[in-house]
């Protein structure tokens, strides 16, 4: 997970990416690492500020990817959130 600007970047295995790319489902669970905590953390304070941010997909194996924008990102546990994104 790194982020760049207002865009977090991740990546997905190629059957959940399909499904992301295509509009089956329109968000992604992420586990978040307490060494990565402090990039989502950032991510976050951008989500809440009201500016548009973005989640750029990468997949696994080809490393092709697309973006969306961002329309929730909501805590279901300690370090896991699901990140909403509009479909097109």
């Amino acid at each position: 997970m790194k982020t760049i600007w207002h865009t977090l970047i991740v990546k997905s295995i190629p059957d959940n990416w399909n499904k992301e790319r295509y509009w089956i489902k329109n968000n992604t669970v992420r586990e978040v690492p307490n060494y990565e905590q402090e990039i989502f953390d950032k991510f976050l304070e951008k989500y809440n500020s009201w500016n548009p941010v973005y989640i750029e997909i990468v997949n696994t194996e080809e490393l092709t990817r697309f973006d969306r924008e961002v329309t929730d990102i909501t805590k279901f546990k300690d370090n896991i959130y699901i990140i909403s994104f509009k479909s097109r």
